[in-house]
């Protein structure tokens, strides 16, 4: 990985600390899908973007994270609500922020409160850090930037389903 890649990987934090949750007797329900993560070779991913050129770019990045990986797609809002709603076990959403038929970030804050434990992480064409900040104040488990490579988006959700959580350079500055 190079020298640039390196400084763009973000900084790990407790998960269930940034969002102000207490924790259940017996343990992190997040270490528990990270324990999940490992065990299991097949990842459910739901990719929401309103672009299919993205989606696609997408589906074929994310092979070098889970060769067997399995992946559902959304180009709004109420697709998005379709396929979280529909019963499928997901690993992890990727959300555009900017979807056709939500808010700003509204969708965000819904999918975050009717998962907590689910990881969403934004990607997003903004580097405005307060884009980012909210979106971690909401309990996106990471942002990242449309401007990323394809190694540090990588890298970002490797770190997200092991439990950490992926916090951008930019939003640091």
């Amino acid at each position: 990985m190079g020298e640039t890649a390196g400084k763009e990987i973000g900084l790990e934090c407790g998960a269930a600390m940034l969002r102000g949750k207490r924790l259940p007797r017996g343990g992190d329900p997040l270490a528990a899908r990270a324990a999940t993560y490992r065990k299991n070779t097949v990842l459910h991913i739901l990719i929401a973007d309103d672009h299919a050129l993205v989606r696609e770019g997408l589906v074929h990045t994310l092979g070098a994270l889970a060769p067997e990986a399995r992946f559902l797609e959304a180009e709004n809002a109420d697709e998005v609500r379709s396929q979280t709603a529909a019963g499928h076990v997901l690993d992890l959403v990727l959300l555009d922020l900017f979807m056709p038929g939500a808010g700003e970030f509204s969708l965000l804050s819904e999918l975050c409160r009717s998962d907590p434990d689910l990881p969403v992480v934004v990607l997003s064409g903004s580097t405005d850090p307060a884009h980012m900040r909210k979106a971690l104040d909401l309990g996106a488990s990471g942002f990242i930037p449309k401007s990323s490579t394809g190694d540090v988006m990588l890298s970002a959700l490797r770190l997200v389903l092991a439990g950490g959580i992926y916090v951008p350079p930019d939003m640091l500055k």
